[in-house]
């Protein structure tokens, strides 16, 4: 029976050079190939850039090769390892491809080299794959480069750029940091040179910031049953202060790198919770088994049901530090609602602070923000000037409020807000992005109008001599008493829209 052909033609190699990629995702294969458990298992890896001469070096200390023309050919794979992600034998013959347009590897073992030079453009214009050597010989000065000859054992891979492969150090520096977090935990280096002006030597380093506190962090060192089979995981996850949402995230991991980074486990399956909170963060770490889900790419899953399943534990686990999260971002706007309240004094900062929690009464504690509130000076306010009146917002549980949004009493010095964090209204505010501070505004401001309407000690303490006149047009005045507090309010409205700008300090003030 005769028949076509289907062998790929060397011209097959012009296309996976045409392919779009990243310098960093294609460096990555060659890292994953150093740090791997069944490849080079390297305790180190240093990539040096030469940009005069446009040549990038990888090298490792790790077992070597066992021909260097393994990395030549697709498809040469080790399979499966414990804890190594490569299982296809493609992602480094790509890489060496994509980068270069000439490419030398040495590989030593037990003190013997073997090494070859490819130049891709001469292989494709002569219609062939290359044929690699697969001799070796006793290693020297001589034959070996002089890195790889101290290091006793390893690879060592020099790659003259392609002439269309340019990047920015800085971002492929953060990429490779980035993605090998999970090496960095288990004791393993990633190194990188920049040769030339300038230029210096740096280990790269995990940039994620670990939690701060730990009764807001959950540990894993357990797992999940997957298909009759189970899988085992480790993490940590919690919040970490003054994280942007853009790096609010979990970064799940196998064997040396990243594969992914996410927010799906902030959400319960069904989606009836979903927590889009900055601030929480960690990572989970999947140790053996994970492999056959995984997808060749290595950056996804290539099983929705699995990746579903581990989601959902993970949002189990850690749905407790979401809710305090979600806290923690309620205080915040309320806070910046109080200072946005005030009227500087002399142009003096309003004093306070957060506190994240879950206070148990308008009192201060857990859960609440102090900000003191002074009127604005003048030639006289009421003949003195007043010492100002301080705004505590508390926020408390939908049962402790017994079905109350909002409300607002006269405790000591000042004012208690109260608002229900577990109000409808309050989430659907927090749920939007960005955050509905208008009509949180709104809600605290006709509280707090209404309180100060009723106690002209404290009306004096939060508004200006003026403002005082004309609030006074409305006392005694029952046909005008919801005037009264509807003037206040718009008054407190056009405080927290537009605050008072801060003067800056004389010579005399400051001294």
């Amino acid at each position: 029976m005769s028949g076509f052909d289907t062998t790929p033609r060397p011209e097959f190699l012009r296309a996976l050079q045409a392919q779009k990629w990243k310098a960093s995702g294609a460096l990555s294969e060659l890292v994953d190939n150093a740090f791997g458990p069944g490849r080079g298992d390297a305790a180190s890896c240093s990539i040096t850039y030469d940009a005069a001469r446009q040549v990038l070096t990888v090298l490792d200390n790790g077992k070597g090769m066992d021909g260097v023309g393994r990395l030549f050919q697709l498809g040469n794979t080790i399979g499966r390892a414990p804890g190594d992600i490569g299982i296809y034998g493609s992602g480094g013959t790509m890489a060496i491809l994509w980068l270069a347009s000439r490419v030398h590897v040495w590989t030593l073992r037990d003190g013997d080299l073997n090494h070859d030079i490819v130049d891709w453009a001469e292989q494709i214009a002569k219609g062939e794959f290359p044929v690699v050597s697969d001799e070796w010989e006793r290693a020297t000065l001589v034959n070996t480069p002089e890195a790889l000859l101290a290091s006793r054992h390893g690879t060592m891979i020099e790659l003259q750029l392609l002439r269309e492969r340019k990047f920015v150090i800085s971002n492929v520096q953060r990429d490779l940091a980035e993605t090998y977090a999970p090496a960095f935990r288990k004791g393993r280096a990633l190194w990188w040179t920049s040769l030339g002006k300038g230029g210096q030597m740096q280990r790269l380093a995990d940039p994620l910031e670990e939690p701060s506190d730990p009764a807001l962090t959950i540990e894993f060192d357990a797992g999940l049953v997957v298909n009759d089979e189970f899988l085992g995981v480790r993490g940590k996850i919690g919040i970490v202060d003054d994280l942007p949402l853009s790096r609010s995230k979990v970064a799940i991991g196998y064997g040396p790198r990243v594969i992914l980074r996410t927010r799906d486990c902030y959400r319960s399956p069904d989606g009836s919770e979903a927590f889009r909170e900055a601030g929480v963060a960690g990572y989970i770490d999947l140790l053996d088994g994970w492999q056959p889900y995984l997808a060749t790419t290595k950056d996804a899953f290539n099983d929705g049901p699995v990746w579903d399943a581990l989601m959902e534990y993970v949002f189990q686990k850690i749905r407790p530090i979401l809710h305090a999260a979600k806290r923690n971002e309620l205080m915040l706007l309320l806070e910046d609602i109080a200072i946005s309240l005030q009227v500087r004094q002399s142009g003096r900062e309003a004093t306070g602070g957060r506190l994240a929690g879950t206070g148990k009464g308008p009192t201060p504690g857990e859960g609440h923000a102090e900000i003191k509130i002074d009127p604005t000076t003048g030639p006289e306010v009421r003949g003195k000037t007043p010492s100002g009146a301080m705004i505590r917002i508390v926020t408390l549980t939908g049962d402790e409020m017994e079905g109350l949004l909002c409300k607002a009493q006269t405790s000591g010095d000042g004012v208690d807000l109260i608002v229900n964090e577990d109000h409808p209204f309050t989430k659907a505010a927090l749920a939007e992005r960005p955050y509905n501070r208008l009509a949180l505004e709104l809600l605290v401001t006709r509280e707090l109008a209404d309180e100060l309407w009723r106690n002209e000690t404290l009306r004096q303490k939060c508004f200006p001599r003026a403002d005082l006149q004309a609030i006074d047009g409305f006392v005694g005045k029952p046909e005008h008493e919801s005037d009264g507090a509807a003037y206040i309010h718009r008054l407190l409205v056009d405080r927290v829209r537009r605050p008072v700008a801060v003067e800056p300090e004389t010579e005399e003030a400051a001294s």
